[in-house]
């Protein structure tokens, strides 16, 4: 299907990626420079092509038509998709920056997978969403480039395939390239949904669809959704970065320093996907940590008050471009907080909701934790 040219094979380092997690917010010198539980380099808020993308293009308002938030991210695949065109165009091949990208396809320049997976993920990033790039590799040894997003409404990672207009299903739930794995590997996909588009456009697909034709651009009309769409994530390899503004990172310089390939039992035989100065990870779940959760602890502090202390920057957790923490009380109305503060108990059930702001404004997930007095 889509095929990346070949890139000339390195020795790959076995390195932990389980680093030593942060406690407390980065400093403004580090801050978007995630170290645990993997090393990974988000793009900061004040990146100046954050604002320019949003300002020259009108993604953000297309997606806004969604009540949701995942109404919203799959609105801005089906966005994406629609504004660039898909052939192969391997003279453009390093070229990783949406503002780019998207100018040319403007002007009628057609694109690859590679271009596809750049423009969602930087648009989400503007957006104040956590995407990530992956490429993918299939049982019959080929390429292709997708994204994964965050979705704080459901607490999970969504695979996002803006090439094909796609992401999967299974019980009307989004899954992450992880769980489709997984599915693959059980039966082989058969119970999971093929989603193309959002909204007014939306099909939907099962395994006894397959094969399915569709002639919205030239990925389909050459290679319709088959059985082996799935297993392109025979082999996983995830780019340690989303920051493709930052110097010249979206134009090659920089992209392949951070590469994590995930070698398990599956394909760890296969030494014929090389990429340069890659990390192999053998449990993809490793790269399965949380965005934008608030561990909440309390600790007794006197009569009947707790200590409360908030983390966003936990084992297993990380929130990048932190702004603030909120919390509320029994249901009554969200306040900024500190990371560190007393909580009088009334009688009876007492819950406590906490989430983080982000610097573009956008709330992470909600922990609620009950306590009585």
């Amino acid at each position: 299907m889509i095929r990346s040219r070949p890139r000339p094979a390195l020795n790959a380092v076995l390195l932990c990626i389980l680093f030593s997690a942060l406690s407390t917010p980065p400093d403004a010198a580090s801050e978007e420079r995630q170290a645990g539980p993997i090393r990974f380099i988000h793009e900061s808020a004040d990146t100046p092509e954050i604002a320019r993308l949003r300002a020259e293009f009108d993604f953000d308002e297309y997606a806004a038509r969604g009540e949701t938030e995942l109404d919203q991210m799959l609105l801005l695949k089906n966005w994406v998709f629609e504004n660039v065109d898909f052939k192969h165009n391997y003279g453009l091949g390093n070229l990783r920056n949406a503002l780019r990208i998207l100018r040319l396809a403007r002007g009628g320049a057609t694109f690859h997978c590679s271009h596809f997976a750049a423009v969602y993920m930087q648009c989400a990033v503007s957006m104040g969403w956590t995407a990530r790039y992956f490429f993918l590799r299939n049982v019959k040894e080929e390429e292709h480039a997708v994204n994964e997003v965050w979705s704080n409404q459901l607490s999970k990672w969504i695979f996002v395939d803006v090439t094909w207009n796609v992401h999967i299903e299974k019980d009307s739930v989004p899954l992450s390239i992880l769980e489709i794995r997984n599915e693959w590997i059980r039966n082989g996909g058969r119970d999971v949904v093929y989603v193309f588009g959002a909204g007014a456009n939306e099909a939907r697909y099962t395994h006894e669809d397959l094969p399915v034709e569709r002639s919205d651009n030239n990925a389909w009309i050459w290679w319709p959704l088959d059985d082996i769409f799935i297993t392109y994530t025979w082999e996983v390899a995830l780019i340690g970065r989303n920051d493709f503004f930052t110097g010249r990172v979206g134009e090659g310089d920089g992209f392949w320093d951070l590469i994590y390939v995930i070698k398990d039992s599956l394909n760890s035989w296969d030494e014929g996907w090389s990429l340069r100065r890659r990390t192999d990870v053998d449990d993809m779940r490793a790269l399965y940590h949380d965005i934008n959760r608030v561990d909440v602890r309390t600790e007794p502090a006197g009569g009947r008050s707790l200590r409360v202390r908030l983390d966003a920057f936990g084992p297993y957790n990380y929130t990048p471009n932190f702004r603030e923490f909120e919390a509320r009380i029994n249901g009554g109305a969200w306040r900024a907080v500190g990371p560190d503060f007393r909580w009088d108990l009334g009688r009876g059930p007492n819950v406590l909701e906490a989430r983080v702001v982000n610097r573009f404004g956008v709330t992470g997930p909600v922990t609620r934790i009950v306590r009585r007095r």
